[in-house]
């Protein structure tokens, strides 16, 4: 699956006091960057769950590399930032999933804010869970609406026909009413159609 969390600093020695925080998540799986193109580069090529960015980076401020790794990554950011920069910072990344924590940093709040992009990761996956459920189940109803289709226009028989006809056929065989609706779609389709 790869890393759970990329983390983004200039400076190694805060990478390091970051992953020492005790029952902080950063203890895991962590994948470092010194700077926000390296940073873009690894999210290309993979998937991480939480991105932590220390500003500033050597190239950027850093509020753009949190919009794009908010897009990105499956789960969230977390942004550190100077006092005077956090507050604007956060009312432009509200309802991104990016967290805005001024520094100088308090261990605890930080500790809270990883644990809280736990919590909202696993809300995410739920939700993405059900999302995946109900496009598989709509897609089921898209191919069996079509075999429905195509079995009133060729036998013209009413809706409710075809339905049952449907259902029927499952049954009987022990089958999907997808890989029914398949069967008719494939049957029925005439060449060039």
């Amino acid at each position: 699956m790869g890393s759970r969390f990329l983390v983004v600093s200039a400076l190694k020695e805060n990478i390091r006091a970051l992953r020492s925080i005790e029952g902080c998540a950063l203890a895991g799986c962590v994948t470092e960057a010194l700077s926000g193109a390296q940073a873009r580069r690894l999210m290309g090529e993979r998937l991480f769950v939480n991105v932590v960015i220390d500003t500033p980076l050597p190239d950027e401020a850093g509020a753009e590399l949190a919009l794009y790794a908010a897009s990105k990554c499956s789960g969230g950011v977390v942004l550190f930032a100077k006092k005077a920069l956090a507050a604007e910072l956060e009312a432009g990344s509200a309802g991104r999933g990016i967290i805005v924590i001024p520094k100088p940093i308090d261990r605890e709040a930080l500790r809270l804010s990883l644990q809280a992009l736990e919590i909202m990761r696993g809300k995410i996956s739920l939700v993405e869970e059900e999302n995946r459920r109900l496009r598989t189940r709509l897609d089921e109803e898209k191919l069996v609406c079509r075999a429905k289709c195509l079995l009133i226009k060729r036998y013209d028989i009413g809706e409710a026909g075809a339905h049952r006809y449907i259902e029927k056929r499952a049954m009987d065989s022990r089958r999907s009413k997808r890989d029914v609706a398949d069967e008719i779609i494939a049957r029925e389709i005439l060449p060039g159609e």
